[in-house]
């Protein structure tokens, strides 16, 4: 993803609405929200359910247990 971000630059990152597909925002902020704060996003409705389901966040399972076999 990094290499093909380079390809760019910095007015072709951050130039809003330069390209008709991204609507009003930039194609940095465009990357940015579908990489970096998305993973952010996802790793706090992870640790969300592990703690309504009554685990630690990333603590391991016992091997052999079933929530071990269920991965």
């Amino acid at each position: 993803m990094q290499n093909l971000i380079r390809r760019y630059s910095d007015e072709e990152l951050f130039t809003k609405r330069r390209y008709p597909w991204t609507g009003t925002t930039s194609l940095g902020d465009y990357l940015v929200s579908a990489t970096a704060s998305h993973y952010a996003w996802a790793l706090k409705k992870l640790r969300l359910a592990e703690r309504s389901i009554g685990r630690t966040p990333g603590a391991s399972v016992a091997p052999g247990s079933p929530a071990a076999r269920r991965r």
